[in-house]
């Protein structure tokens, strides 16, 4: 039996393996719900899932005009965290496993961009940024 710390809880499991499928699991079914909400996974940082909706993107049909900005984010990134709730006890019913997670919706502005010289990683900062990581907290 292993016993880890997952969102500040203690969760034991019989292998440290099941642990990782249950978060492999769970970041998935969240990777398919972005996709359903316009929001785009930012990063995994252990049991911390961080994205984002209403970045701005190019016209798919013109290169030329400025980026579309959707409208509907703060609805996207709301119904996003609903249904990550949701999906969060999905997952603990299916493995078996008291995992729980917080969840921080925040609206704001965000500088973005790639860092890194060889195994790049996008990111977003601003204190807007801070703010949402404070209220999941």
């Amino acid at each position: 039996t292993v016993k880890q710390i997952v969102n500040g809880q203690e969760v034991t499991v019989d292998r440290i393996e099941d642990l990782v499928a249950t978060l492999n699991d769970l970041f998935g079914k969240f990777d398919d719900a972005a996709d359903r909400h316009n929001c785009l996974r930012i990063k995994i940082l252990g049991d911390c899932y961080y994205c984002i909706s209403g970045l701005p993107i190019p016209d798919p049909n013109n290169k030329d005009a400025p980026p579309v900005r959707d409208p509907n984010h703060a609805k996207n990134s709301v119904e996003m965290g609903l249904e990550m709730i949701d999906l969060i006890k999905e997952v603990r019913e299916e493995h078996g496993v008291p995992v729980n997670m917080r969840i921080g919706v925040h609206t704001g502005s965000v500088l973005s961009g790639l860092i890194g010289l060889r195994k790049w990683q996008f990111d977003i900062w601003s204190n807007d940024t801070t703010i949402a990581n404070h209220m999941e907290s």
